[in-house]
């Protein structure tokens, strides 16, 4: 008898150990579960957030194109290009201050608004006239950007070391 009763005891021990894998295995199949919800989730946001993320860049560019910093930078290369080209022509002509009043007084009275005769077969593409203008790009509309945009790497200040080469 006492081996039928070893045998019970042993088979009622193995039952037990069933009955708590057949648990363990019930709470890990809906912990399996709630992880495959947290993964489907999480790519879901992770998929919204590479498609916002074009959104933003645009609207950072946008915004950096308006800003004041922007701005000052185009007025510099403006006044730059105003200096160069001053320089250019006093230097090349021997213009002194009187003769290059001249040139401002046209610029005063907006003669640079309209074309030369030649302009076109000097220019390939002229600017715009907001750009003759020295628009302030603050006041311009949203740039509508080509995607290829955001995936060209940046600057690596090519134009200067081309200069500095010369």
């Amino acid at each position: 008898m006492e081996g039928k009763v070893a045998d019970y005891d042993a088979l009622s021990q193995q039952l037990e150990d069933q009955a708590q894998l057949k648990s363990r295995i019930s709470d890990l199949e809906q912990k399996l579960q709630a992880e495959e919800e947290l993964r489907k989730k999480v790519e879901n946001d992770l998929e919204l957030a590479r498609l916002e993320l074009l959104v933003v860049k645009r609207r950072a560019v946008n915004q950096f194109l308006k800003s004041d910093f922007y701005c000052h930078k185009l007025i510099d290369r403006y006044i730059g290009g105003w200096v160069a080209a001053h320089r250019c022509v006093c230097k090349a002509d021997e213009w002194d201050e009187d003769r290059w009043q001249v040139v401002e007084d046209a610029y005063g009275s907006d003669r640079h608004l309209s074309p030369t005769s030649y302009e076109e077969s000097y220019f390939a593409d002229p600017p715009s006239l907001d750009s003759i203008k020295n628009a302030d790009p603050r006041g311009l509309p949203d740039e509508q950007f080509d995607d290829m945009v955001f995936t060209t790497p940046p600057h690596d200040g090519g134009l200067e070391k081309e200069a500095e080469k010369s």
